[in-house]
């Protein structure tokens, strides 16, 4: 008797593994191809104000990067989430930091495709490509910006929020805020999902994922003098074409043509 052939895919960790490697070459790639193997060019534009937050993340406000200082130091200590995870990497080492940087961003670009590949099974490997055809990520990637560490955790937290794993989702978007404060409007889309399903215990613990977040801008407000979101860099700096506070840039364009 002939044993039978499995026609089943391959199993839901295996996918994982597969994309999650598949996002750290294709991250490695973006990263070093773009630095040309320079560690000192993995980072720019907001990256570079990364590098620096997770270099002096304890600094006293009169010791604060010049350049983080000029764009909002409430702002950029407000977004400490790819920073701490540099720095604890990096072992709490400034100078280490320029090394661990990129890997915080080269890892997050392997959990983010993985992420895509388990909310679209059914996608098949090119489900691990669906990030990358945004094209704000790669850029993100290239420039080592909080937005790669906010992907990964708004990501995660979907998968988990879908599946009624609230404390393991709420604990992932609180963190993709405190990459990048845009990623609320995740936190609000699940918790309307939540309370339109009438999953009314999963809409409590998602709302708890604000508390670390309201926690950290409490201490950025009493330590460098706003709360993050209403840093006057944002206002002062800008006109109405451009971002301004969080939020603004959205509402601008569905009020006005393009």
């Amino acid at each position: 008797m002939e044993p039978k052939t499995s026609t089943r895919g391959p199993s839901a960790s295996a996918r994982f593994a597969i994309s999650f490697v598949f996002g750290i070459v294709l991250g490695a790639a973006i990263v070093l191809g773009r630095a040309h193997g320079d560690l000192d060019k993995t980072a720019f534009g907001d990256g570079l104000l990364v590098r620096s937050v997770a270099a002096r993340i304890g600094a006293a406000p009169q010791d604060v990067n010049s350049v983080v200082a000029s764009r909002g130091t409430s702002l950029r200590y407000g977004r400490i989430g790819m920073p701490a995870a540099a720095w604890l990497l990096a072992g709490g080492k400034p100078h280490e930091v320029r090394l661990t940087h990129p890997i915080v961003v080269i890892l997050a670009t392997g959990f983010t495709a993985a992420a895509a590949a388990a909310l679209f099974p059914f996608a098949g490997p090119l489900a691990a490509m669906l990030p990358f055809l945004a094209p704000g990520f790669p850029l993100s990637v290239a420039g080592g910006y909080g937005e790669v560490t906010a992907v990964a955790a708004a990501l995660w937290g979907l998968y988990f929020a879908l599946r009624e794993r609230w404390w393991p989702a709420a604990a992932l978007l609180s963190y993709a805020i405190l990459s990048k404060e845009t990623a609320g409007i995740v936190l609000i889309g699940v918790c309307i999902w939540c309370l339109l399903q009438r999953r009314f215990r999963g809409l409590v613990i998602m709302a708890t994922s604000l508390v670390p977040v309201l926690a950290w801008w409490g201490y950025v407000a009493v330590r460098y003098g706003h709360i993050p979101i209403l840093d006057p860099y944002l206002t002062v700096t800008t006109d109405t074409t451009d971002l301004g506070i969080p939020g603004r840039a959205l509402l601008h364009s569905l009020l006005h043509p393009i």
